[in-house]
């Protein structure tokens, strides 16, 4: 099908896999096909679209608009879709029908006039587009000779100046003019970065190795400062670089619609000649790193870097790439790096990010047409260095104020580019904070009075639920409240780790799970691992995934998958003590630093996950002493003993762990006991969550319930066992057989001749308060 493409079907085609690839898409569909088609600048086709009534250069921007630019990168000659292949299909059959031997531009666009649906179609259709018509003046226009791909004749599309095969416009179709587009107003002002540029400049007017490559993480803003330094040349305060061109360079575009062997080569090599010994110009190759292996086909051809490294001392280019691109590509090619000099881009820092986007405030505001408030600024910047930790300013302080007016502009109803007729938009920080909310999916607003309240009272809601171990809850809020009032210095490390000690069944999870739910809104946020699963020591791998070459490498770990999918969660270690030592070292760096690598040599990221562990050492001293807390015993004879257990459970836990591991934990917690007033507090709360009918309890009934859910060695575990047993059971052969309805309320009484519960539906009317509710 593309053997027979004639001289413009294979320009159409080119065009078409460089727009494809500019826009990161997968593959070339008809709608590539026809911005080809208008790329192709040819005066006939556009004379015969005019005399049918359609204005090309409109329904190509048409096109352009609804074409949206995708994430991540392409490479390689990129495939057909199914659609593209029947437009290219039908093209030959009208070539066929014309008696033409080859497929060339009028019978592509025949062949895209036939598609049935889809974004060509639609922008047809929107430009009040007559296909017969139009067919009718193409058809008339091959077949009269105006057109054709021959040499000489006047309607030949012009494949010299098309950017492909003459050197003189070759960089044209790869890229664009940096400076031309900071003289017209395009760019966004750059602020600060004067070390980097100052470095940069340096670099590039040195005699020797005058080539530099741009190294940080993504975001920080390497491709800034080079548009900043077309800025300044353009400004004229840069004399040293008076009159110098910076053009862009797509990797993606060197490849696109290289469909034949040594078509890539040589349009390297006319780009390599064409910028040789220009003192006036410097190129930019963003991504640099994907030069390396670009245009290889592994038949023994060489790559882009290949070709570009002889040259480079005739060049001067600035390359851009992340660290760990570098390492992987850069660094092993040791013939290309040496010709490179490395400029560090660090991430700025709050003061500077705030200075950047007030620079540009003014860009986001006329884009939007409203108002951002400097509040919005700063929340945008405090929020995003708080939580997001996986990017890097200013690109996620940029993306929370873009987000925040796109989501103002849609609550008011109004299409981008709309401004409002009555009062005018304002984006606050309010804005921003309920973005990021939305963004994380937890409710993490800014520090507002509402939240200070709930922060201040996070203690007394969770000893609502956690009962009898106030001083364990005290602790932990204590420490949480710490990180995330923000008085101390930002520290690298996880909001809390804490480990519990105690006895069986006295609040050790129940502490972890409602510290989820109130912190970040929802118990799910609780992750648990049974840590008695990794008593061998190749049952880390688990955790943190394979290394490469073992089965599943490429998997991750159960834990590091876990946190990245949930990176604002409590973490639940239960029974640590149980997993091999060199399990307890693989957190050790995570307890500090905040971070974990995974198999595949990811960092992962712990800074906003509380962890608790939990541990059974020293759970017999409980068991050695009397119960703590129970009948009979005064309350500093209860304090007494429960503190020398804990000294003794201390002990135990000194000769377990490790110095080391000790001394990273924020808090080690022992639980007591629990006394029988607590036992009676869970016996109400256990009843009101699990029972699903009113109940109005007699002292003896209650009285009874209790005791026989109270087990010293158990804790509060059997509770739940003895209602279920004690109430639901028989409440449950009641209900069916209609004795009882879920709507009644229901008096519990106590038989002491039989030692049960006895049920019965009490009178209509209010329900009375339960004497044990």
């Amino acid at each position: 099908m593309l053997d027979n493409l004639g001289e413009s079907g294979k320009l159409v085609l080119a065009y078409a896999q460089r727009i494809a690839a500019n826009l990161h898409h997968p593959s070339v569909g008809p709608e590539h096909l026809f911005l080809g088609i208008g790329d192709l600048e040819d005066l006939g086709i556009r004379r015969s679209l005019l005399d049918a009534g359609l204005d090309l250069d409109e329904v190509c921007a048409t096109l352009r608009n609804r074409l949206a630019r995708r994430p991540g990168r392409v490479g390689g000659t990129l495939p057909l879709t199914p659609e593209a292949r029947t437009v290219l299909e039908r093209a030959q059959l009208v070539a066929a029908r014309m008696a033409e031997s080859h497929v060339e531009a009028p019978q592509i666009l025949v062949g895209l006039l036939a598609v049935e649906g889809g974004p060509v179609r639609d922008a047809l259709d929107e430009a009040g587009a007559d296909r017969g018509a139009i067919i009718e003046r193409l058809t008339g226009l091959v077949e009269s000779g105006d057109w054709t791909p021959s040499p000489g004749n006047k309607g030949r599309p012009n494949i010299e100046q098309s950017g492909l095969t003459r050197t003189s416009d070759v960089m044209e179709s790869l890229g664009r003019d940096l400076t031309a587009a900071a003289r017209a107003g395009e760019l966004s002002p750059i602020v600060g970065r004067d070390r980097e540029m100052g470095e940069l400049v340096r670099v590039l007017l040195g005699r020797d190795k005058n080539n530099a490559v741009l190294i940080g993480e993504a975001g920080v803003g390497k491709t800034a400062i080079v548009e900043g330094l077309a800025q300044r040349i353009v400004s004229g305060e840069l004399r040293a670089l008076e009159g110098v061109t910076i053009r862009t360079i797509e990797v993606g575009s060197l490849v696109a619609g290289t469909i034949y062997r040594g078509q890539f080569e040589q349009r390297m090599m006319d780009l390599v000649e064409q910028a040789r010994n220009r003192d006036d110009l410097i190129l930019f190759i963003d991504e640099m790193h994907m030069l390396v292996g670009a245009g290889e086909s592994g038949r023994g051809s060489v790559d882009a870097a290949d070709i570009l490294k002889p040259a480079l001392r005739d060049l001067r280019v600035i390359g851009a790439t992340t660290i760990d691109e570098y390492r992987e590509h850069i660094e092993p090619d040791e013939a290309l790096m040496r010709r490179f000099q490395v400029v560090t881009v660090g991430e700025p820092s709050r003061d500077d990010t705030i200075t950047i986007l007030e620079g540009v405030r003014s860009k986001y505001e006329e884009f939007h047409r409203l108002t951002i408030a400097e509040g919005a600024i700063v929340a945008a910047v405090d929020l995003s260095n708080r939580y997001l930790h996986d990017r890097n300013l200013p690109d996620k302080a940029f993306d929370l104020i873009d987000r925040a007016c796109t989501d103002k502009k849609l609550d008011a109803g109004l299409r981008p580019g709309e401004a409002g007729s009555g009062e005018p938009l304002v984006v606050d920080a309010d804005d921003v904070a309920e973005i990021l909310s939305v963004m994380l999916e937890i409710p993490i607003a800014r520090l507002t009075q509402t939240e200070q309240d709930r922060l201040i009272g996070l203690g007394d809601s969770i000893k609502q639920r956690v009962i009898g171990q106030d001083h364990a809850v005290d602790a932990v809020v204590a420490a949480v409240t710490r990180a995330r009032a923000g008085v101390e210095r930002p520290s690298p490390r996880p909001i809390g780790v804490f480990l519990f000690l105690g006895p069986t069944g006295v609040g050790k999870t129940r502490l972890a799970r409602e510290l989820a739910a109130q912190l970040f809104g929802d118990e799910r946020q609780l992750v648990v691992f049974d840590m008695s699963q990794y008593g061998d020591e190749h049952t880390k791998s688990d955790l943190i995934g394979s290394p490469p070459g073992y089965v599943g490498w490429n998997e991750g770990g159960k834990l590091t998958n876990a946190v990245r999918e949930h990176p604002y969660s409590v973490l639940l270690l239960d029974e640590m003590e149980k997993a091999h030592p060199s399990v307890w070292n693989l957190f050790l760096p995570v307890f500090e630093n905040g971070r974990m690598r995974d198999g595949l040599d990811r960092s992962i990221d712990f800074r906003n996950t509380v962890i608790i562990m939990t541990s059974n050492v020293g759970a017999r001293r409980f068991e050695a002493r009397p119960p703590v807390g129970f009948a009979g015993a005064a309350t500093d004879e209860r304090e007494t003993t429960f503190d020398a257990v804990e000294v003794d459970v201390r002990d135990d836990l000194r000769r377990t762990f490790a110095p080391e591991f000790l001394n990273r934990l924020d808090e080690v917690v022992v639980f007591k006991a629990l006394s029988r007033a607590s036992i009676q507090t869970i016996v109400r709360q256990q009843v009101e969550e699990i029972v699903q009918v009113d109940l109005v309890f007699s002292a003896a009934a209650f009285e009874h319930l209790v005791e026989r859910s109270y087990n010293p060695a158990m804790g509060a575990r059997p509770v739940r066992r003895a209602i279920q047993r004690l109430v639901s059971n028989p409440l449950s052969r009641l209900i069916l057989s209609g004795k009882v309805g879920l709507d009644d309320t229901v008096r519990v009484g106590y038989s002491r001749s039989s030692g049960t519960l006895t049920f019965r539906r009490a009178s209509p009317g209010p329900p009375a308060r339960a004497a044990g509710r």
